[in-house]
């Protein structure tokens, strides 16, 4: 089992990314996978998870919360530590993967602003 913290947590898309305590890629993962669907993910929460390697990179399933953070509150979805343009390529990437579609950066970002 691995374990990390929550970097990134979009609640209104029910996706983010965690930070592994060991290792430098960041882990994608989406609600559907946590195990306790009554808590909900919030950025700086320590979790536990399996991961699964994709053609897109890590992937984490059975995403366990195990002590919930407190850094995010108040400065917005993702804690106020990383610029949108820091992250934008890597979330029309993951988009694109779970929808299946082929949809421009432009597109994805449309949808997510709007």
């Amino acid at each position: 089992m691995n374990t990390g913290t929550i970097k990134i947590y979009r609640s209104s898309k029910g996706f983010g990314f965690i930070k592994p305590d060991e290792g430098k890629e960041d882990v994608f993962f989406h609600r559907k996978n946590l195990i306790d669907d009554e808590t909900k993910p919030s950025v700086d929460d320590k979790v536990s998870y399996e991961a699964e390697e994709t053609d897109r990179g890590l992937n984490a399933l059975k995403v366990k919360i195990t002590e919930k953070g407190s850094s995010g509150e108040g400065k917005g979805e993702n804690g106020g530590k990383h610029r949108a343009s820091d992250v934008i390529p890597v979330l029309c990437d993951r988009i694109r993967f779970l929808e299946g579609k082929s949809l421009t950066n432009q597109e994805i970002m449309d949808e997510l602003m709007g």
